[in-house]
């Protein structure tokens, strides 16, 4: 039997597959999933609700997760300086995940992930 978390996830991911399977994954422990397509849609969507984790893609439109990584852990109250953020990428290069660190990502899941890696990542991070 799979562990409930009882979390409300952002999932920041542009492709719309990649956005069903992971919130049904999501789903399925009981996460509280939002979506954004974007990063200009997270830097909004987190302020309109509190969230304890964001699923952060680092190749969206408009703005990439990296930049919306940069901008949320600079924002002018701190809110958000140690809010859990999970890169989500199919690139496995050495110097991504450097780039990830150094905006202040905590974690890293390369795509496509398994529902087990998932489940590892979110409870490392929330409990």
């Amino acid at each position: 039997m799979i562990s409930q978390i009882n979390a409300r996830i952002l999932l920041a991911e542009d492709n719309k597959a990649n956005q069903r399977v992971s919130a049904v994954m999501l789903q399925k422990v009981g996460v509280e999933v939002d979506i954004a397509e974007d990063g200009l849609q997270v830097l909004s969507l987190v302020t309109q609700k509190d969230y304890d984790l964001i699923l952060m893609d680092c190749q969206m439109p408009n703005m990439d997760g990296l930049e919306a990584t940069a901008e949320l852990r600079q924002m002018q109250d701190g809110k958000y300086k140690n809010l859990p953020i999970i890169a989500l990428t199919a690139d496995v290069q050495q110097d991504t995940r450097e780039k990830c660190e150094e905006v202040g990502m905590n974690d890293f899941l390369s795509k496509p992930f398994t529902f087990d890696k998932l489940i590892k990542v979110l409870q490392k991070h929330l409990d």
